[in-house]
């Protein structure tokens, strides 16, 4: 029960966000955000091997913890944005074949 109130809160304010990011955020900002919202799988799918990457370079070499997040979420977004742009590619080659 003590759950109950989140699930009550959570969806009005993301769609309070959603709607303050619409109010807000300049246009040139949209594209970027809404790319991010549709290869978000491809985030969740990759990102725990970079978090994995990232506890190996810091603990086992000393790296810059704040260094090497920076450069390994840089990394995955970059590698993110390929791997949606490669399914992409091929659920439409799938679709053409299909029809």
């Amino acid at each position: 029960w003590l759950v109950i109130p989140y699930f009550l809160m959570v969806p009005f304010f993301c769609l309070l966000l959603c709607k303050i990011i619409e109010w807000k955020v300049s246009k040139p900002l949209l594209p970027f955000l809404k790319d991010v919202g549709v290869m978000s799988i491809e985030v969740y799918l990759l990102h725990g091997q970079f978090i994995v990457l990232t506890r190996t370079l810091t603990n086992e070499y000393g790296w810059s913890k704040p260094l090497v997040g920076a450069i390994l979420i840089t990394a995955c977004f970059i590698l993110c944005w390929y791997v949606h742009k490669f399914n992409t590619w091929i659920m439409d080659m799938l679709k053409t074949k299909k029809a």
